[in-house]
């Protein structure tokens, strides 16, 4: 019973690392965008709800699609991360406790 909660917590906790990676990921492509990272004939960039539209020298525009989480999502992913990391431990050293033997016990 007691290793069920364990293995939620962690599991919430793998979730919530994966959302944070994949939301630099998608902030690290948005950021590339905006620098011409993607093209080298950009003459303008910009992030819109379609993705990044990239206005080249001629005057085209193209649409690169970025899918993924929202920086918020990410820091909103830290935050549960270290939450459930704090109950992690908690849940870790209040067992420890209960499974050590008292110091009267072994005198």
């Amino acid at each position: 019973m007691r290793s069920t909660a364990l293995m939620l917590l962690l599991s919430g906790m793998l979730v919530c690392a994966v959302l944070v990676v994949w939301s630099a990921v998608t902030n690290y492509r948005a950021k590339e965008c905006l620098e011409g990272g993607h093209t080298f004939e950009w003459h303008a960039a910009s992030i819109t709800e379609n993705g990044c539209e990239v206005v080249k020298k001629t005057g085209e525009v193209v649409v690169m699609p970025i899918s993924g989480p929202s920086f918020e999502a990410g820091v909103a992913g830290g935050v549960g991360f270290v939450a459930l990391g704090s109950a992690t431990a908690t849940l870790l050293v209040r067992r420890g406790r209960r499974t050590a033997p008292s110091p009267e016990a072994a005198g």
